[in-house]
């Protein structure tokens, strides 16, 4: 068997320093096992101090205790899966809150508590199991009554041309304070309509520009067979450029010679329940299914995994035109030669990232397994593992109650004494001792 060295889990030292301890030398341990040699001195000598075999917690030792961190890390995941994420502020109150218990508790220095594990994301609103089973429901009947297979079943979806601007690991000079780099933006919005179905066929894409005029130059840049370009006032779809779309979507499947009916998956967007669009497909063969509200990212083909290699193209070629040209300035011809390139290499040849994108969600081949496990990674807030379900979290009322009654106390009322009568002595131009007292008192 080969060992490979350097790939060990924590039973495989446990397993290593027995056989040390039942006789066996170092050597011949490390030559039997994944443990290096230098690895297994170290951890023979760390467990002789005290030190447990998975190592001390690296970086500065923590002001709160190991109890007090891992309260924190329920909190944020209890946080996280109920829904109203926790915000920064919120977190450092309870941080400094647990600070503060524990320099009562221990004497200890201020020290840095920003950790790795303080990932908090973003919670969409609910999405209930319901809506997935009408989704389940609503295709299983559609695709059993008219016999559809994977070739006629669409999604479709507009987004925007230019990529979201994220910060990246950039190569500079080691110290280097202030880092920068030119980017080559649009001065205007251009939207790109797109289609696939679930064997991976792209309808040729709609581009929408803003403005009412284009230059024929700007119109002959459209390298893909079948593709259009339309304006509208701020280059955004809406009810009016879909009917036209559903017009050409419509054309496009008599050409391919797929059978109609066929499914068109969508968001529930005012501009894609549009009555007249719904007459439409009505009268044209297109059976159209509105996605649940806020379901997009979870169970849209393109959004899944569609848009993102589009986007990362869109990007690469942006670059290249800066490094080419040195000019931030984009025109509308470069933007639709760079949008037609993208579509091309992202969508029309590499066809398996949107038959992934229905497998991924569970649109096709159907699935409600596979519905649910999606809508369960997202209603935990993405949270893995078994946490946010401590015993002692509560919900926010029960710790207004809790801290109305031992915290928001009041001292208690006075009691009034009796005056009791007072005995004196004169004492002017006489040196008492207790003793003459004692003796007067008695008196």
């Amino acid at each position: 068997m080969v060992v490979r060295r350097g790939h060990y889990e924590k039973q495989d030292v446990v397993d290593a320093l027995e056989r040390v301890r039942n006789g066996e030398s170092y050597p011949e341990v490390a030559r039997a096992s994944s443990v290096p040699l230098r690895t297994l001195f170290k951890k023979a000598k760390d467990q002789q101090s005290g030190i447990p075999i998975e190592g001390l917690r690296r970086g500065t030792k923590p002001a709160i205790s190991a109890d007090l961190e891992s309260h924190l890390v329920e909190w944020i995941a209890s946080m996280q899966c109920v829904g109203p994420t926790s915000c920064p502020h919120r977190y450092h109150e309870a941080c400094h809150h647990d600070l503060r218990r524990a320099a009562e508790a221990h004497e200890s220095q201020p020290v840095d508590t920003s950790h790795d594990w303080m990932s908090i994301g973003r919670v969409r609103n609910a999405l209930g199991k319901s809506s997935v089973d009408v989704l389940f429901n609503t295709m299983a009947k559609l695709l059993i009554e008219n016999t559809i297979d994977s070739s006629r079943v669409f999604n479709m979806d507009e987004t925007s041309f230019t990529p979201k601007s994220t910060t990246r690991t950039v190569i500079a000079i080691k110290g280097s304070s202030n880092v920068w780099t030119q980017e080559i933006k649009p001065s205007f919005h251009m939207s790109v309509v797109a289609a696939v179905s679930a064997s991976g066929f792209a309808v040729p894409p709609l581009i929408i520009l803003p403005g009412v005029r284009l230059l024929k130059t700007e119109l002959a840049a459209l390298s893909i067979d079948g593709a259009r370009v339309t304006g509208a006032p701020k280059g955004f779809s809406n009810a009016t450029i879909l009917k036209d779309w559903l017009a050409i979507f419509s054309t496009v499947l008599e050409a391919q010679g797929i059978q109609k009916p066929v499914i068109l998956i969508l968001d529930n967007s005012s501009t894609h329940v549009y009555i007249e669009s719904v007459n439409f497909c009505c009268e044209h063969g297109i059976l159209m299914i509105a996605l649940p509200a806020n379901a997009t990212h979870i169970f849209q083909p393109l959004d899944v995994a569609v848009f993102k290699p589009f986007k990362t193209i869109v990007r690469e070629r942006l670059q290249l035109q800066m490094y080419e040209t040195a000019d931030p300035a984009l025109s509308k011809q470069i933007a639709i030669e760079i949008a037609c390139y993208a579509y091309r290499s992202a969508i029309i040849e590499q066809s398996s990232n949107a038959i992934e994108g229905f497998r991924g969600t569970g649109l096709y081949p159907l699935s409600l397994v596979q519905l649910h496990k999606r809508l369960g990674e997202y209603q935990a807030g993405e949270v893995k593992g078994d946490f946010g379900n401590a015993s002692w979290l509560v919900r926010h009322p029960n710790v207004v109650a809790t801290v109305q009654n031992a915290i928001l106390t009041v001292p208690p009322e006075p009691v009034r004494k009796q005056k009791k009568r007072r005995t004196t002595i004169d004492i002017a131009g006489r040196l008492l001792t207790k003793e003459m007292l004692a003796e007067a008192s008695g008196q």
